[in-house]
């Protein structure tokens, strides 16, 4: 951070030349395997090659671009700042503030992977931004700073090129997208104290970029984790000032703590005075940089106002462009800002199945508007830590091809940026099967036995706070249900039993703290819940047992955690590793799989235990997504054409434009042109029947728009106009208008059931 241009070079010249001499080192023993297995092997030091080829071609470019170079020794300051307080934090605020000291460093494939990715994201007109880059490494080991790096370098890059007499380097540079409510909160806060410390760079006289924009994010999730619109949160704001409870839908209060210093936020710090302000969030200490307003938006309407430099969202939300006239706002399409530079895509895994081939769909509007008007692609940066056949799925979804960091080399255990020690403690896989007994009674005794064993163990505090919080993670919540009063009442009374059993009723412990991670609980309850994790035993706040299903499979990363018990094996290997990874980060982790004996597939994996636990990464299954396929086309094709109609076709964004279009405007055909297109890279069996539906889509708009009067959508409930779309739920085969997702995470329509008694 503090470093000259000569100083990074000798600095980061070491990486590729290590890495050189570890790829010669392979080749020596290529010859050496079966002639089998050669091909394969010349194929990995081929991309090892590559992957140090770009690794000097990013340290080539910092010496050659002064610009370049001056943004990303100021993304070094912010990421220095984002890390010495995010330990500080995490540490109790001890007196004397963060320290931004030498003990803060890079691990070699964090700042390799962001030298890999130096050029493509510097240079728009890069051959390398049609290339995705995906960021393959073991949960837990710190792909989330690799890529914050990266935001931070473009945010500074845009800032700087601006002052040349380009705009003020503002509008939103990046969009970071996850799956699940609790992984987006959680990584909301780290991408918060990272945009902070981005600000207060900003800020500072020495960064030279006085007079550029401002620096803020923005949260971009569904209506039932953050207000949609400014009335929204105005009448939650007041509803909580007043003393009644927080809304179960659409809370505002999205940030409880500063990012900054740590210090306590509250419904007053939250200010919205009428609808022509943002929402403003004040820090209530005095003290912090950041007292007068943090640089966070969460509800929609400031987020489309605002433009923030980076907004993180759902998958899913993005069904609301063909809705939404000012979520073009997001992509510049009013043609005075620059569209979104780099898309960050968390858990690539996720994307699969019926989400991810909604996603596909959905991406190939998301890809057009944030082409520049050259023409010029986003680049795309993936991360995930359990993938097969990573190719297909890249792909599929974003019609690229894929750069995989690390390469492989000749063993799974030695990646170069990566080994594995096996003289350090991991995680210990343990199989319960009891055959005669039922699942509830193994679940029970085997829940109450580890609890007691955390209570007896003859060990220190700081020890056993990593076994006392017991993780069950369930595969449904009918299961999870059940387990509920179970651990209430039959896992206290063998608890009791156990204690009897060691002669020491007098020191019996009981469940006096249990939590449900699901996705019935409401965005509020799980803010709570996630900071209450971190609480360490003694304290009288630590849970005794959190219940859980397949929503702490990413993002919940507290490394205190290091006991968990799998109830039934997980539908797919990737969440099974992703899940039993929340543990054992600081301390040895404990696994505990509890097999159902009545169930075949639990019998299959209890019989091959050990033989698919040593070899598990191979054994993740690979993802399917067609996004072009008829069911697909049927839920979504008709919302992609009125998304990049509306969006990019001049004068068609307002409302009521749905009824001046025109099928035959060479915009539209164009629009039809790239969608086509798009079909033959990624499933080119698919071209006659989208391009036909294509056309079907255009002559029913076109008879819609003959009546005079079409909105997109209405507005108001009272309006009278036969709308372009309707909600999916609400549209029936009969309907005129499209039946339109306004979420891709169900992408069913529901029936209603009524009991008649």
């Amino acid at each position: 951070s503090e470093a000259s241009t000569a100083g990074l070079q000798e600095l980061f010249v070491v990486i590729p030349d290590r890495y050189d001499i570890w790829i010669v080192d392979l080749e020596k023993n290529v010859t050496s395997l079966a002639d089998n297995l050669q091909p394969q092997a010349k194929e990995h030091i081929r991309l090892c090659h590559q992957a140090s080829k770009r690794i000097r071609q990013g340290i080539r470019l910092l010496a050659k671009d002064e610009t370049v170079c001056r943004a990303f020794i100021l993304m070094h300051r912010a990421m220095l700042h984002q890390i010495a307080r995010s330990r500080w934090q995490k540490e109790g605020r001890p007196d004397g503030g963060p320290q931004l000291g030498p003990e803060h460093a890079w691990y070699p494939f964090q700042i390799a992977f962001i030298l890999q990715c130096l050029d493509s994201l510097a240079d728009p007109a890069s051959e390398e931004r049609d290339l995705v880059d995906l960021l393959w490494f073991p949960t837990g080991g710190g792909k989330t700073e690799a890529y914050l790096g990266l935001i931070a370098f473009l945010i500074f890059l845009r800032r700087l090129r601006s002052l040349a007499g380009n705009g003020d380097g503002g509008s939103t540079i990046a969009l970071m997208r996850y799956t699940l409510r609790l992984l987006t909160v959680d990584q909301f806060y780290r991408a918060s104290l990272l945009v902070c410390s981005c600000e207060k760079i900003r800020n500072e006289s020495e960064s030279g970029l006085a007079g550029t924009a401002p620096v803020s994010i923005g949260l971009w999730v569904g209506g039932d984790a953050s207000p949609n619109y400014w009335q929204q949160a105005r009448e939650a704001l007041e509803e909580i000032n007043t003393g009644r409870e927080e809304p179960k839908k659409g809370n505002p209060l999205k940030v409880r703590e500063c990012p900054w210093c740590g210090e306590e936020i509250g419904s007053a710090d939250y200010t919205l005075p009428d609808e022509q302000t943002s929402m403003l969030i004040r820090c209530s200490n005095e003290d912090c940089d950041f007292h007068d307003g943090l640089p966070i938006w969460v509800t929609d309407t400031d987020v489309y106002r605002n433009r923030p430099a980076l907004i993180i969202g759902t998958v899913d939300k993005f069904a609301r462009i063909p809705w939404v006239k000012e979520a073009g706002n997001i992509f510049g399409t009013d043609g005075k800002n620059i569209p979104p530079e780099v898309i960050i895509q968390d858990e690539l895994h996720l994307i699969s199945g019926p989400l991810g081939t909604m996603v596909g769909l959905y991406e190939t509007a998301v890809d057009a508007l944030c082409r520049t008007a050259a023409g010029q692609l986003p680049k795309v940066i993936a991360s995930t830590a359990t993938i097969r056949n990573a190719e297909s799925q890249v792909r599929s979804l974003f019609c690229r091809r894929v750069s995989q960091f690390p390469p492989s080399g000749l063993e799974y255990s030695d990646s170069f940026f990566a080994r594995e020690d096996r003289s350090l403690p991991g995680r210990h896989y343990v199989g319960v099967f009891t055959p005669g007994t039922s699942p509830t009674t193994a679940l029970v005794r085997t829940f109450a036995i580890l609890l007691h064993g955390a209570k007896k163990a003859g060990c220190s505090d700081e020890v056993r706070d990593a076994y006392w919080t017991l993780m069950a993670y369930f595969n449904s919540l009918r299961e999870l249900g059940g387990a509920s009063v179970q651990v209430d009442d039959d896992v206290n009374d063998y608890l009791a039993i156990c204690a009897e059993r060691d002669g020491d009723r007098l020191d019996l412990r009981q469940v006096a703290r249990k939590a449900e991670l699901t996705g019935r609980v409401d965005s509020t309850e799980l803010d709570e819940i996630r900071t209450d994790l971190w609480e360490q035993f003694p304290d009288e706040d630590c849970f005794d047992v959190v219940l859980a299903t397949n929503m702490i499979s990413v993002g919940l990363d507290v490394p205190r955690l290091g006991l968990m018990a799998v109830v039934g094996q997980p539908k797919s290997t990737s969440e099974y590793i992703q899940a039993t990874s929340r543990i054992g980060r600081r301390h040895a982790g404990l696994v505990v799989a509890l097999y159902n004996w009545t169930r075949s597939r639990d019998r299959s994996h209890f019989e091959r235990f050990k033989g698919y636990h040593a070899r598990l990464y191979s054994e993740v299954e690979a993802t399917s997504v067609t996004p072009f396929s008829s069911r697909s086309r049927d839920r979504g094709l008709h919302a992609v054409l009125i998304s990049l109609v509306r969006h990019l076709v001049g004068g068609m964004s307002g409302n009521s434009a749905a009824a001046k279009f025109n099928g035959q405007d060479p915009e539209v055909k164009r629009l039809v042109k790239y969608i086509v297109a798009r079909v033959v890279e990624v499933d080119g069996q698919e071209e006659v029947a989208t391009e036909q539906a294509l056309l079907e889509i255009i002559s029913r708009w076109e008879g819609m728009a003959a009546g005079g009067e079409l909105p997109y959508n209405k507005n108001r409930w009272h309006d009278d106009r036969l709308p372009l779309m309707i909600a999916a739920e609400k549209a029936t085969s009969t309907s005129p208008s499209f039946g339109t997702l306004n979420s891709l995470r169900n992408i069913d329509p529901a029936a209603g059931l009524k009991l008649e008694r």
